[in-house]
């Protein structure tokens, strides 16, 4: 953790790895294991640096992304009083935020807030990966910083209006999206473009009647698209551009 080697000091210990598995880590190409976090941080630490290649176009699916940088943590390095983020220090600021919202249900990472007479999305831990806020009355669907580790989100029966891309860009690891039965007019063009590994989208019970061109663009991993029961009245040329779905339902 301080830039020195552990074991041997001479590195001989790093010689021979090639059948070493390395669970929650990196593997060098056949040879030692790198933290996740040492990844992308513009320091060669495989030989030949492998570390370092495919960083721009670089995704952490279910990982901790420190801000303004392009280290990603492993999970179990967020809130384990070290500092990560050597710029934002954020894998240890948000650490103060961890108890079951109230007046909400929590189990590990999953939190239950349904019914509960909610007229805003509630302050949940950063560590959240499922949130269920059926049968309330939200009207503002803003995902902050917060929801960056949810994977699956439950808003149905609630009173948004309004959905386009600046709505959902913080929660790129999320997989499964259900807003059925909300009071949603017009979807923007490109809402879910950033969200690479969404494969569940329900919008079924709303009120959208047309779809603007590239409203479902370059998605390639979706499995189920549900805009039934929504009235729909017109879809513009391309607005499913380049996307990809094996079940799709505008009954």
């Amino acid at each position: 953790r301080n830039g020195t080697l552990k074991y041997c000091s001479n590195g001989k210990h790093l010689q021979y790895c090639i059948k070493i598995q390395c669970s929650q880590m990196y593997k060098c190409p056949d040879s030692y294991c790198l933290p996740i976090r040492r990844i992308c941080d513009r320091l060669w630490d495989c030989n030949g640096g492998a570390d370092e290649e495919n960083c721009k176009s670089r995704m952490c699916p279910f990982y901790f992304i420190c801000k303004h940088e392009t280290s990603c943590l492993h999970p179990s390095e967020v809130c384990d009083s070290l500092i990560h983020c050597q710029k934002s220090r954020d894998d240890e600021q948000v650490c103060n935020n961890r108890r079951c919202p109230v007046p909400c249900f929590c189990k590990g990472q999953a939190i239950d807030c349904s019914n509960r007479n909610l007229t805003m999305l509630p302050t949940i831990p950063l560590k959240t990966t499922f949130l269920k806020v059926r049968h309330n009355s939200v009207h503002d669907f803003n995902f902050k910083e917060q929801y960056v580790q949810l994977v699956i989100c439950d808003s149905s029966f609630n009173k948004i209006r309004n959905l386009g891309p600046s709505n959902v860009k913080d929660i790129k690891r999320i997989v499964s999206l259900n807003l059925m039965f909300n009071s949603i007019q017009i979807l923007l063009s490109r809402t879910f473009e950033t969200l690479k590994y969404l494969r569940h989208i329900k919008l079924s019970g709303n009120f959208i009647h047309f779809l603007n061109a590239h409203t479902f663009s370059h998605l390639n991993n979706i499995y189920q698209l549900d805009l039934s029961a929504l009235g729909m009245r017109l879809i513009q040329k391309n607005a499913f551009y380049n996307t990809l779905f094996a079940s799709l339902n505008i009954s």
